[in-house]
């Protein structure tokens, strides 16, 4: 995902790099923004976060 954020490039162009659909790139950048989604090794803040959403 972090490559989605470099100056220049289109999210479509990276989606399409890793065989996603750009709009599920755009949801994980959204869903990273609002905190909902943390670096690699973060776990418990995810989990956290998906409990407290049900």
């Amino acid at each position: 995902m972090a490559e989605s954020y470099v100056p220049g490039v289109l999210v479509g162009d990276v989606a399409l790099w890793h065989e996603l659909l750009p709009s599920q790139l755009t949801t994980w950048r959204r869903h990273y923004r609002q905190g909902e989604l943390v670096p690699r090794g973060s776990t418990l803040r995810v989990a956290q976060s998906m409990i407290a959403t049900r």
